[in-house]
């Protein structure tokens, strides 16, 4: 899991429109986390308590959609195109 901060994203959409890109690109931020670890990242940032929060596996719900089990992107093409490098995630979750 790799998501970015929505003006982060808007803000590479329009760099790599004006750099003219073509082509697929994965964009998303450097080093993705578990969708738990960013859950508890967000609480911490914002101040929230997690005493109730419990952690589970997606492999234990019933009918669950089958997925890989690491949902990060490799943005390493994306960071080549544009000469830059993509934030962490960390630095995403600070931007709240």
């Amino acid at each position: 899991f790799s998501p970015l901060h929505l003006l982060t994203l808007a803000n590479l959409i329009k760099v790599a429109a004006c750099s003219h890109l073509v082509g697929v690109f994965n964009i998303g931020s450097r080093k993705g986390v578990s969708k738990a670890d960013f859950a508890e990242m967000i609480a911490s940032q914002l101040g929230l308590p997690t005493t109730c929060a419990q952690r589970g596996r997606s492999t234990n719900i019933l009918c669950r959609a089958t997925r890989s089990l690491d949902l990060r992107l490799d943005v390493s093409r994306i960071e080549v195109a544009l000469d830059r490098t993509m934030p962490t995630l960390l630095n995403e979750v600070l931007k709240l």
